[in-house]
């Protein structure tokens, strides 16, 4: 079927109930949902999970037979009870074929700081064979407390000419690596706590103690803050005007989000995020860092 690749837990928590109104920017280094077929089983009482699939990746023209990834996850529960909950995992895929025989088709990253209204800091677009991806994943409810954290680190198989210039003649293989993380934390004021439905769909819906709608309560309110980045040892890109090949060097976008979370009811919720965001250029002492920074919210419904 056409469904998400079992890599990392916040991209297979479903945006419904994910703590933040975006996801964190390590999640731009890998595709959700795609097609292709899964093998998935759990033991020991569903603490210990294991998910391998075969995808295809989407190309100019719909999904390519040639162009498709091996990917596989392992999650464990050491700790798992009514108050307290840990969860622990490692992700790893091979994305091969990326570049479409015959097509002008490069393997294009690009990453906004976490609100997708701002502008793409980071761009990576070129020819690629192949990508290497591994994660690692935990998460520890303690009662109304929870913590989470992720990395991920990658390795393209890209193209590049010999004399190490970007004219747009390729006729070499070149390593770009690129690693993330995030870690976050939230806590209830109200007392509810995060709800964790299984290894494959991560955390689920929030139910507060009381609606806000029945007239005796506030219903659930959570604060949370996360910090993020992401880093490319190189960034590079054709230019679209003037149709030469652009590098920023080895670049970084580094976030720090507050957040504000009310649940009027199981269905309800209002969001409000803080983001602040630096892009650095590590190689270039000429440019300065670029700061973003926004206040988005969310009404979201859901069912």
């Amino acid at each position: 079927g056409h469904f998400k690749q079992p890599f990392g837990l916040e991209s297979l928590t479903s945006s419904n109930h994910i703590t933040f109104i975006e996801r964190a920017v390590p999640n731009a280094l890998f595709p959700q949902r795609s097609a292709g077929m899964m093998y998935h089983t759990s033991c020991m009482s569903d603490k210990l999970s294991l998910q391998f699939g075969h995808f295809y990746e989407k190309g100019s023209e719909g999904f390519s037979r040639e162009a498709h990834n091996m990917t596989g996850r392992l999650t464990y529960l050491p700790i798992s009870d009514d108050k307290k909950l840990l969860h622990i995992g490692t992700s790893f895929a091979r994305r091969v074929n990326l570049t479409e025989t015959g097509e002008d088709h490069n393997l294009n990253i690009l990453v906004s700081p976490e609100n997708d209204f701002g502008t793409d800091l980071l761009i990576y677009n070129n020819k690629a064979d192949a990508m290497s991806l591994i994660g690692a994943e935990m998460s520890l409810v303690l009662g109304s407390l929870s913590f989470q954290a992720e990395y991920m680190t990658s390795s393209i198989d890209d193209e590049k000419n010999a004399e190490d210039q970007f004219d747009g003649t390729f006729n070499d293989t070149h390593n770009t690596n690129a690693s993330g993380y995030y870690a976050q934390a939230s806590y209830f004021i109200t007392g509810e706590k995060r709800t964790y439905k299984s290894s494959y769909s991560g955390f689920g819906r929030v139910v507060p103690k009381k609606n806000w709608l029945d007239g005796n309560s506030l219903g659930a309110v959570e604060v949370a803050v996360r910090y993020s980045g992401l880093s490319f040892n190189e960034t590079y890109w054709m230019d679209d005007k003037s149709e030469v090949w652009m590098s920023e060097g080895a670049t970084s976008l580094n976030n720090f989000t507050v957040g504000l979370n009310w649940y009027i009811n199981p269905s309800m919720r209002v969001m409000f995020n803080y983001v602040t965001s630096v892009k650095k250029y590590n190689d270039m002492d000429d440019m300065d860092d670029v700061t973003e920074n926004a206040l988005i919210s969310r009404i979201q419904f859901n069912f």
